[in-house]
């Protein structure tokens, strides 16, 4: 049987002397040419043969009992050697980019020269390769930290993205940010009218009046009853929608 090598029978030596370095074995040629047919058979080149071999004895010998501890052998190779294709091929995420003037025969000779090459840590150069599947964790790390404000604007900018809710309320006392109750102490998902005057009072000019920002509205020189003109609350609102809400 005549077999393409993947493997000389000089490597084979260099690849059992490595063996007995770890193990104090002792071989002879019966050993050479029963590792040489079988790593050509698997198709098993040098580098991941010794590879292999330190994997082995570098993760599984340690595990096994002293006292019955096994040598490593071509088979116990081949199969370490299979799963380190298989884990370069995921690693690639491998696809085929045809000919389109092959003949079926030529495709199947040339896919599978490709996969061996995948498979042997060489992607080849006319082939192509998907992007590899990325986990959605991966995809979005760092956006929050992206769209997060600096914390002395987002400071400076709550009190107006929270509209009346930024001020305490004179109605039922609910501090700032915290939502209004009413008188059976439950939250309620709109703010007291008398919390939404004072907000517009201390946010807002009254376009009415004509108080600054801090001054309660006036009437006819005398302090306004209603709280706060409509026209300021309105003001107040859309200045509140404009920077946030």
């Amino acid at each position: 049987m005549f077999l393409e090598e993947s493997i000389t029978l000089e490597q084979i030596e260099q690849l059992l002397d490595l063996a007995a370095v770890r193990d104090q074995r002792s071989t002879d040629p019966a050993d050479h040419v029963a590792w040489w047919t079988d790593l050509n058979v698997a198709r098993v080149s040098f580098a991941d043969a010794k590879l292999a071999l330190a994997k082995y004895y570098a993760e599984v010998w340690p595990r096994q009992d002293p006292r019955h501890r096994f040598r490593a052998t071509a088979p116990v190779l081949i199969e370490i050697v299979g799963d380190i294709r298989k884990q370069r091929h995921e690693k690639a995420n491998f696809v085929y980019e045809p000919d389109p003037d092959e003949t079926g025969a030529e495709y199947a000779r040339r896919k599978q020269a490709q996969l061996r090459a995948v498979g042997d840590g060489h992607v080849p150069a006319h082939s192509t390769a998907e992007l590899s599947p990325r986990p959605v964790a991966a995809l979005v790390a760092g956006v929050a930290s992206v769209r997060a404000l600096p914390a002395e604007i987002a400071d400076a900018l709550a009190p107006r993205r929270t509209g009346p809710r930024s001020v305490r309320c004179p109605r039922c006392s609910a501090a700032p940010r915290v939502l209004c109750a009413n008188g059976n102490g439950k939250p309620m998902n709109a703010p007291h009218p008398a919390r939404i005057d004072a907000h517009a009072v201390q946010t807002t000019d009254c376009p009415e009046c004509y108080v600054v920002a801090g001054d309660g509205c006036r009437e006819m020189g005398e302090p306004y009853r209603g709280g706060a003109h409509p026209g300021r609350v309105k003001a107040a609102n859309v200045a509140t929608r404009t920077e946030g809400t």
